[in-house]
């Protein structure tokens, strides 16, 4: 019997030891190639002596050019424009979040949970919808509601009053757009936090005003910092809101000036834009850096077990005041850049009449259905979505099972290559996968749907990662370890038992993920082909070739195929889908 014994329990940890031999490593050195070479080969190219694609090297004189190009006047111009912008966009963004969570997660709003969802439900609206959408309102000559304005009487003049294509317009739009996800973001801490402390500040006699500023601000100062350096990070990198309401009047930062000087102008720059892209991968690089070393290793506490109280702060008669708040938020955030798509995209000209009958037609949802470029770029839109997104929450739940519950001794590494692409700009990565493709083998992909799915993967590890470990560090390890007593290796064990288990993290990951890859122009903007053209790209087409009535159409496609895609989802699972927030 004892042989017997011995023999058994050599067999049960031979999964473990399989696991722990060569899968994890072979996972680190795949996860580290694709997230660390893409991000090597952009730096390194912001050196080399050649564009992509043709045969070029390192020397000390395409050191020195690329040197001479930071020196440039010009460029330090786009680059304090860049971080002045990125950092009152950010502000602004930060400081309306905070007061949308604290109305939802803190005080006594009426339906502030239908509210929420109506947060939740714009992250659903594509960017490119509400550019699009506030371009059409606000145009200087043309815009619907500077129409309406210029009725009035105190409003003289053919153009304005107001101008989206603006330093004003950016702040405006983007502002509204990353309010909205840094809510999301902020209302968990906010509804967590003990509310015996604001009611001993208002037992002192504390006004609201002063209790947010006093109390609340201060014990959730952690959070609030990681939504100011994630909203930074991502403003300094934005690029749809930049190239299309920027570019036009001149307003440039580091990602549309190097859009600028590789795509859109003849012959390309290559130099200089790849040097201004390896200044904003310092830049962003630097910012995340910041962000682990200052919060990566606290602990804050602002749940207490002793006497914890989640009771809302009572209002009065400025309930209704907050509803109304929220309320107005999400029309003029939401609401009223949809209902203008929705319009135009049914109209046969900009400029004319909205209230003519004769002024309306089916011709551009007829153009968009019918022409095969139009359905080619809806098919490549669905495949690419959903292959990524599919491939890569796989990838990412094994990395984060090997991160979470292996003892594999690289996972600390493992776990640092994951988070490599958070750190770089969206419209950086592409490049430096494009400029690893053509420098590569690998070369033939370029142009193809290949290329771009394998660049959603690689942009999509730190959420991915993020969601499935904090779903996983939740599950008790009695449950494999039962599953390893019965024989079950490590395969059937991670399809059988944690895959139905994170589950719910692993569907909202998906729609999430499949949300933001649908619709993202950045990463995909160097990478596509005549062939592998998405709604995105097609988007960009039709505004730069002033078909705004297609692309209309092509952001309201976006919209409907995304809510269609979470519904679908969620009838299929049976389950309810939040939105997480990454910590």
């Amino acid at each position: 019997m004892a042989t017997v014994t011995r023999t058994r329990v050599g067999w049960v940890r031979w999964p473990r030891v399989a696991l722990g031999a060569w899968l994890p490593t072979a996972l680190l050195i795949t996860v580290a190639v694709l997230t660390v070479t893409p991000v090597a080969v952009a730096l390194l190219a912001g050196f080399r002596d050649a564009p992509p694609g043709r045969p070029g090297a390192i020397s000390w004189a395409s050191i020195q050019a690329s040197f001479g190009v930071m020196a440039q006047p010009e460029v330090w111009q786009i680059l304090w424009t860049t971080v002045w912008l990125s950092t009152v966009r950010a502000v602004l963004a930060l400081a309306l979040a905070v007061l949308l969570a604290w109305i939802i997660a803190r005080t006594d709003c009426p339906f502030r949970n239908q509210l929420e969802f109506l947060l939740i439900l714009s992250f659903f609206f594509p960017l490119l919808g509400k550019v699009l959408g506030w371009a059409l309102l606000l145009s200087p000559q043309k815009g619907y509601l500077n129409q309406l304005l210029r009725q009035l009487p105190f409003f003289a003049g053919d153009t304005g009053p107001l101008d989206v294509f603006s330093y004003g317009g950016l702040i405006f739009v983007s502002v509204t757009g990353w309010a909205t996800l840094l809510t999301i973001f902020l209302v968990p801490a906010f509804r967590n936090m003990d509310a015996a402390l604001e009611e001993s500040a208002r037992m002192c006699g504390a006004s609201p005003r002063r209790t947010i500023t006093r109390i609340l601000v201060p014990l959730l100062r952690p959070a609030i910092l990681a939504a100011f350096i994630l909203s930074l990070t991502r403003l300094l990198s934005s690029f749809e809101t930049e190239v299309f309401l920027g570019t036009s009047s001149g307003i440039y930062v580091l990602t549309n000036k190097i859009y600028e000087r590789m795509v859109q102008i003849f012959p390309p720059d290559f130099r200089t834009g790849m040097t201004m892209a390896v200044m904003l991968l310092v830049i962003t690089f630097a910012l995340v850096l910041v962000n682990w070393k200052f919060l990566g290793r606290r602990d804050y506490t602002t749940v207490s077990g002793r006497g914890y109280s989640a009771r809302p702060m009572a209002l009065g008669k400025l309930r209704w005041v907050a509803f109304g708040f929220v309320v107005l938020f999400f029309f003029v955030s939401v609401v009223l850049p949809a209902v203008m798509l929705i319009q135009v995209s049914f109209i046969r000209f900009i400029g004319l009449s909205v209230t003519d009958p004769s002024s309306y037609t089916l011709d551009n949802w007829r153009r968009m259905l019918t022409l095969r470029v139009n359905r080619l770029a809806l098919t490549n839109s669905l495949v690419m979505s959903v292959v990524a997104t599919t491939l890569g929450m796989l990838l990412y739940s094994i990395v984060s099972y090997v991160v979470t519950r292996s003892r594999y001794k690289g996972r600390r590494l493992l776990d640092l290559a994951a988070w490599v692409p958070w750190a770089v700009p969206s419209l950086i990565l592409g490049l430096g996968i494009l400029w690893t493709v053509l420098l590569s083998p690998l070369a033939v992909l370029y142009g193809t749907l290949t290329v771009m799915i394998l660049a959603h993967i690689v942009r999509g590890f730190p959420f991915g990662t993020q969601i499935m470990g904090t779903s996983m560090i939740q599950i008790s390890r009695e449950l494999e370890e039962a599953a390893r007593v019965h024989h079950g290796t490590w395969t059937s064990t991670f399809r059988r038992i944690w895959l139905p288990l994170v589950k719910n993290g692993f569907v909202a990951g998906w729609v999430i993920q499949f949300t933001v890859s649908f619709s993202d122009l950045a990463t995909v903007a160097f990478l596509y082909g005549a062939k592998s053209t998405v709604l995105p790209t097609l988007f960009l087409s039709q505004w730069s070739n002033g078909r705004l009535e297609e692309a209309a159409v092509a952001a309201l496609m976006m919209t409907a195929v995304v809510l269609a895609v979470v519904v679908l989802v969620r009838r299929l699972v049976q389950g309810n889908v939040r939105t997480p927030t990454v910590a």
